[in-house]
């Protein structure tokens, strides 16, 4: 397993560490990020009503993923607690392995049984840019 660009752990760091000293939330970093036109797409939240939890061994439907969300089995949906507001504007921060490949995994229960073999918390293509290779 490859290791993770050290700069971006170390600024992941240095933004959990400034947190808990209360210098800078990362709710008010995360509003600066946000306020980049450029950069304003790619680190708003989808909402909540995006937020959709399928049961692991669901096997979706073909098609693009807009798509596929409208034709899926809703009844397949794993029932999650109702956020409060206050949940809703809390971040949490999720330190650990992802495990990363060049082709997306459909399978839910392939995902979990991958994440498990390597210890990961998250399966994800996207996260294959978070290298120490990419330099």
């Amino acid at each position: 397993m490859q290791k993770s660009d050290c700069r971006l752990t170390n600024a992941l760091g240095v933004v959990a560490i400034d947190d808990k000293l209360g210098k800078t939330t990362f709710a008010e970093q995360l509003a600066r990020l946000q306020r980049h036109k450029k950069k304003k797409k790619k680190f708003a939240h989808p909402g909540l009503q995006r937020d959709k939890l399928f049961r692991a061994g669901y096997h979706h439907k073909g098609g693009s993923a807009s798509k596929r969300a409208e034709c899926c089995d809703q009844g397949e949906l794993v029932e999650r607690p109702q956020r409060t507001e206050e949940g809703q504007q809390t971040l949490v921060f999720h330190r650990g392995r992802i495990a990363m490949g060049n082709a997306v995994v459909k399978d839910g229960e392939l995902r979990d049984r991958i994440g498990a073999r390597c210890g990961a918390l998250r399966v994800q293509m996207e996260a294959a840019g978070v290298d120490a290779n990419r330099r």
